[in-house]
């Protein structure tokens, strides 16, 4: 008789445990819908010093329904000064889930012909080893941003943005410094580093062309050389 009432002891207990550990796992089930976030216009865009900025659109959708003006948009563009700055756009629904993206502003001074963003030609190339690798086998647009730095130009990188933004590497990865522009269009390179792989170029002869507003220039670095053609956005 004892044996028994301890069996239905244990029965009992084991379904009360079951059905409250079942009841908890329900009340913490919920249905959370993630924001679809989307931003107009370029990721990348160049932008005039001194004018006034004109956002060019964002949207974000919530189970179907259109939240955009709950979007925070938070930003250090600063018209007035020449350089890179970041817009960010994000939104976070009632548990806390956000989603985001962001713009990449180049504002440069409409006075000086070589400063500005400017567009790498897909058709550059990276000679190392007898091998040529092309731009365009990367399958996305990069950028080179160059701005007045005293009698000098600072260049975001020399090498076109191959281990930058190509290989997905970081700015690390860039090799930045400084150059300058004669009048007939020459560049000399002052100064440059690439502090993920340590180093600096060898060599780099190239033109700006004003009429045209493009570059070129063969950069020499660690046995390769990197042909780099650039256009002004």
């Amino acid at each position: 008789m004892k044996r028994k009432i301890f069996y239905l002891m244990v029965f009992a207990l084991t379904v009360v445990a079951f059905s409250s550990c079942s009841k908890d796992e329900y009340n913490d089930t919920r249905i959370t819908y993630y924001p679809t976030l989307s931003i107009s216009g370029d990721n990348v865009m160049a932008w005039t010093k001194g004018t006034a900025f004109q956002e060019p659109g964002y949207k974000c959708i919530l189970n179907g329904e259109d939240v955009t003006s709950d979007v925070k948009v938070t930003s250090n563009l600063d018209i007035n000064k020449s350089g890179l700055y970041t817009i960010v756009y994000s939104f976070t629904n009632a548990d806390g889930f956000s989603s985001s993206l962001s713009r990449t502003v180049c504002v440069a001074d409409a006075s000086d012909a070589v400063e500005g963003l400017y567009y790498v030609d897909p058709t550059s190339n990276r000679v190392s080893g007898g091998k040529t690798y092309v731009y365009s086998s990367y399958g996305k647009d990069m950028f080179v941003e160059i701005f007045k730095n005293g009698d000098k130009y600072s260049v975001s990188d020399f090498i076109g943005g191959f281990y930058d933004q190509g290989r997905g590497y970081g700015s690390s990865y860039a090799m930045s410094g400084n150059m300058t522009v004669a009048a007939d269009g020459t560049l000399t390179v002052v100064d440059s580093n690439i502090p993920g792989f340590s180093g600096s170029l060898e060599s780099l002869t190239g033109k700006f062309d004003s009429a045209t507003k493009t570059m070129a220039w063969s950069a020499s670095w660690s046995g390769m050389v990197f042909n780099i053609s650039l256009i002004k956005k």
